[in-house]
């Protein structure tokens, strides 16, 4: 088994904190970006360590850009969100990989600014569920046994259960990285 880095170098445990700038790919209403902000967990399977079942809960933030008269903040709004799937990894040498992985789950945005009100009021807050999956490829450099460094290019789908907050439906496609400290 020495022969053969994903057996030599496998871990029982994986937990990353990652990072991503996303732009959307399909045609919405809205020109805007998004940035997000996830942490992950990743099992191994003992018997097959090539696959690895995938939790992750993140953060999206979203900046719109107004059109016609409307507020430039109108639209800005968070989605949380929680993914599970499965990932594959295959370590071609002592400190380089390549994988993926496939995810699906959901999220809540929360849009805080539709409503416009004086200063000195609080807006009311509106929120949708939305269905998200989400498709990631991964090349990781491994410095040190326990430490994984990913650049991560993927594919994110997100639409909202609500017909009413349907303007963000789209696939997004984002570039960004995943550090990750491995027990084992």
């Amino acid at each position: 088994a020495q022969d053969d880095p994903n057996t030599y170098y496998a871990y029982d445990l994986g937990i990353g904190v990652g990072y991503k700038s996303l732009s959307p790919i399909t045609d919405t209403n809205y020109s805007y970006d998004s940035l997000e902000f996830s942490g992950n967990v990743r099992y191994p399977l003992p018997s097959f360590v090539y696959v690895a079942p995938v939790l992750s809960l993140g953060l999206l933030r979203m900046n719109v850009v107004a059109k016609d008269q409307e507020r430039d903040d109108k639209w800005n709004h968070n989605q949380f969100f929680g993914l599970i799937g499965a990932g594959y990894t295959s370590r071609f040498s002592k400190e380089f990989e390549f994988g993926g992985d496939l995810l699906i789950g959901g999220g809540a945005s929360l849009f805080r600014n539709l409503v416009e009100v004086e200063e000195d009021e609080t807006p009311p807050l509106f929120g949708t569920i939305n269905f998200v999956a989400a498709a990631t490829g991964r090349i990781a450099l491994d410095p040190s046994y326990n430490l994984s460094i990913n650049i991560e290019p993927s594919l994110r789908f997100s639409a909202s259960l609500n017909p009413d907050f349907n303007h963000f439906n789209d696939l997004s496609f984002g570039i960004g990285i995943n550090i990750q400290y491995r027990f084992g």
